[in-house]
Parts: structure tokens; sequence; C-alpha cells
């Protein structure tokens, strides 16, 4: 009887450690919801638990974000590493896992800032369960999960991969619009965000110039309590026009074209007949518009700084370019548009704006929208004497209100900056202008310059002070100046004049 417990624990360790052992490498008992993908065998059986705790980290992110990135960074190489193979062979011991998978997991986290924490990441990912050798699932840094392969493939799938990857033409080099923004959300405990470059999902390219690492800083959204609204008069076609846009002096934190609704059209009751007092407020025919509007271009350069500044750049033969190698903004009855980049050139759109010093509030407010493939140093920004009042927008798919507010009693120049490098794609259009309590120059004379000229030493170049393209015919729309007063005829014709008068009036 003694032996018995001592046969009876033989066969029980025979069964468990044979190499047919079935049940030391079991299939997986519970179902795996984040990692439905993974079916080798092993012996971890809290898959739920494992699944519920890295759902819960990745609750904690927004989709997009960097730090969402990194927890399903993390939950890949969980995956790997609590479902990973199991050998038979080796009685039922779990196959280790690449280290370059973790080393892939502190990459994809260090782009989160405060995720960049290797001790939250060793937290999660237990060392033991990764290897040096190549006994490893993962066929790559960074193989998603449904990618990996159990480690104990013939030999002949390892020679037909190999040969499948030597037919493989290599990848090319990323380029900027193979990129797409993501955001490391900030906005819960500051207002500012940081905007990252991610390789979009469907494109396939080497990362040779480290485009991923670029980074810039932006502002958060406003609060939607700080919206206003603009409504013009009513027409008399009976529509007004309610633009709706972020304060401008409440918003200087924050970024104000974000969550703006765009415009809408209400009815409203037409003005009667003949009525004078209809005056229109918000201005879309630029083709026709007689404000003193100019466009050109120059490299970006010339347009930093103050006023003052970009006036003296404005000698810089640098910053002299012919009209005929800039693409211009059109003037159409429908908006200012344009739909190319000019080669390293900024392309703008400038006019002229001014305020009684007894008004409140003096405003110029307009609707636009951008879209480019080049979200860090592409797009559209609005600068007021040189001091940029909307920072650079490279993506505003749908049409959104902007506000600057002016100084009463002083005139201002108010310039769009359309930028880039010339090998992107982007159209920008500004579609509407209102003026609240204040008024744009006139451009009365178009033959004379469509501003005041400086002082001689400050006279810009031709090519930087072009007119619009599609204001060079305004004479037929403005009106013609009143001819002289003829002069007085010589004394003797009144007296003759005079004499026949009365002469037929007593005949």
């Amino acid at each position: 009887m003694d032996g018995m417990p001592s046969l009876l624990l033989y066969r029980w360790l025979t069964m468990c450690f044979s190499s047919a052992a079935e049940p030391v490498c079991a299939a997986l008992k519970v179902s795996s919801t984040l990692c439905p993908d993974i079916t080798f065998n092993t012996t971890v059986t809290d898959a739920a638990a494992t699944d519920k705790v890295i759902k819960d980290k990745i609750s904690r992110e927004g989709a997009g974000s960097a730090g969402a990135d990194c927890f399903l960074s993390i939950r890949r190489t969980l995956c790997l590493t609590h479902y990973r193979k199991c050998d038979p062979a080796a009685g039922g011991k779990l196959v280790p896992v690449c280290t370059s998978v973790r080393k892939h997991a502190f990459t994809v986290c260090a782009k989160g800032g405060a995720f960049a924490d290797s001790s939250v990441i060793d937290a999660n990912l237990d060392g033991s369960a990764f290897g040096d050798d190549d006994n490893c699932i993962a066929v790559a840094v960074g193989t998603k999960a449904e990618d990996a392969k159990p480690a104990n493939a013939t030999s002949n799938a390892t020679s037909a991969q190999a040969a499948a990857a030597a037919s493989t033409p290599p990848l090319r080099a990323c380029t900027i619009a193979d990129m797409m923004a993501t955001y490391e959300d900030h906005c819960a405990q500051r207002h500012t965000r940081t905007l990252i470059l991610q390789k979009k999902p469907d494109v396939h390219c080497n990362d040779t110039d480290a485009l991923d690492k670029t980074e810039r800083t932006v502002l958060c959204p406003c609060s939607p309590a700080n919206l206003r609204n603009y409504t013009s008069a009513c027409s008399p076609d009976g529509k007004r026009t309610v633009i709706t846009y972020q304060s401008d002096v409440e918003g200087q934190h924050c970024d104000r074209r974000l969550s703006v609704p765009a415009p809408v059209n209400v009815t409203c009751t037409p003005p009667a007949d003949g009525a004078w007092a209809y005056r229109k407020s918000i201005h879309r025919d630029f083709g026709t518009l007689r404000w003193s509007m100019r466009t050109g271009c120059a490299p970006a350069y010339c347009f930093n700084g103050t006023e003052h500044d970009t006036a003296l750049k404005q000698h810089d033969p640098n910053c002299t370019v012919s009209p005929a190698d800039c693409k211009n903004w059109r003037l159409t009855d429908a908006g200012a548009h344009i739909e190319s980049l000019s080669t390293n050139l900024t392309s703008f759109l400038e006019f002229e704006v001014s305020s009684l010093d007894t008004v409140e509030h003096p405003a110029v407010i307009f609707t636009f929208n951008v879209t480019t493939d080049a979200p860090i140093d592409v797009g559209l920004r609005a600068k007021l004497d040189g001091i940029e009042r909307m920072p650079l927008v490279s993506n505003q798919t749908h049409i959104a209100g902007y506000e600057i507010a002016l100084t009463p009693g002083h005139k201002h120049h108010l310039r769009w900056e359309w930028l880039g490098s010339g090998d992107q794609h982007g159209n920008a259009s500004i579609h509407e202008v209102a003026l609240r309590n204040a008024f744009a120059e006139i451009n009365t004379r178009p033959s004379m310059p469509r501003r005041p000229a400086p002082s001689p030493a400050l006279t810009p170049p031709a090519s930087i002070a072009t007119p619009a393209a599609n204001h060079t015919d305004d004479a037929k729309h403005a009106p013609s100046p009143p001819p002289p007063p003829p002069p007085p005829p010589p004394l003797f014709l009144l007296t003759l004049s005079f004499h026949l008068y009365t002469h037929a009036y007593a005949i």
C-alpha cells in the first residue's frame, strides 16, 4: 500500500509532462473578446480578466489619441504574451515572445508623453514572457496579433516566406501626404494638445525621415458657452444669414474654429418695395466688390514680423515675385478661392478696414474652409497688422465662422495667407465677409495703387503689390467721375443771351 501513492504520482506526472499530454496544452477555454484571432493552444484561463484590464485602460483615452495608440500596442503585446504558443514537447512550456515586440510597445507609448513612463509599461508587460532567441511567435516588430505565427512552423513555410520577402520590391519612402494627424489630448488638464503625425492605415511606405516624430502644439477647442451669432439684415428675397463664431475677446486661449456650426439661412419678412433702409451686411460677391483688395505671392519669410518689418522686406529682391509665377486667389461672385499651392511661396489676399472711434466692438467676421493633405506646415492663416490672429489651419472641412476684433478709430490691414511648399495639394475658400461697425477702403480709382502709397523708402515693388486679377476691369463697375464744369462764358455773351431772351419774351 505504501507504494500505491508513489505509483499514482508517477502516472500523473507522466500524463502531464508527456509530449502527448493534450490537457497540458489544451485550447483556450475562455473566449478573448479583444484578441479573437488568437487560436494558439495555451494554458491560460483568465482571458476574460485580462480583457477587462486592457479595456479599462483603453477607455480612459479617446480614440485616435496617442494614449489610445499606446494602450492598443500594449493590448497586442498582452495578446501575444498571455495567449502565446504552448509547446507540448517541452512539457507544456509556453513559448516566449520576441523582445522586439516589447520594444515596439515602448516606441509607440513614447509618443504619448505621459505614457512614456517605462515603469507603467513594465507593470503591464511581464518581462518573463519575452525571450531573445528566435523561438518566437512574432515575425516582425509591431506585428499584429492576427499576423503572428506559431514558433514551430515548418522550415518549408519559413523558406517560402523568405522567398516571398526577397521577391517583394522595397517600400518607397513615406511623404507628408502619407501621414494623418492624431492628437495627444490633454484638454481636460490644460488648454493645449499635441498634434502628432501617424501613417494612414491604408498606406504602405517606409518612414525613413521619421515623420511620425513630427509634432506640434495646438490649442484645444473653445467652450460652446462663448459661441456668438451674427445675423444679416433681411434681404429683398426674404433671407437672413446667421454666422456662428467664437468670441475673439473671450477665446484667446483656444482654437476658435473648432466645434463651430456652419452658417445657416433663415426666412424673414423682406423689406417693402423701394425701401431704402436695406443694406447688404454680408458680402459674397468678391468679383464685383469695390474694396481695395490685393492678391499676390512671396516667400513666407517676407510676411514674418510686424507690418513695418513686412514693408521693409518688400525691398528684398527675394521678395520680388513675378505675377506670372504666383497662384493668386480667384475673386468671384461666390467668394474668394485658391486651389493649389505655389512652390515655397505664400499666396495672400488682403484689404484695409477701418472704424470710427465712437463705435463699439468693431470686427471682421468671415466664413472659410480648408482642406490639405499635409497637416503640419500647410494651410490658411489670417493676420491683422502683421500679427497672427487665426493660427495656421490645415483641415477645416465644413464652413466655419471666425471673428477678428478691431480697435475703434483705427485703420487695420487684414491679410489671409495660404502657405505651402508646392508638393502638397489643397484648397481654401473665403466664402463670406461681414464688417460689424466697420468699413473697408473703397477702390474708387482702379488705375491707382490699392493702398495709400507709403514713403518713398517703403514703396513696395509692383510684383508684390499686384492688383487682384478679377479687379482689373473695375472701371466697368465704378461710376465715372463727373465731368468738370465748363468755363464761364465771356461777359459779352452773357449780355447777348440776356438781350435775346428778353426780346423773345416781349414778342
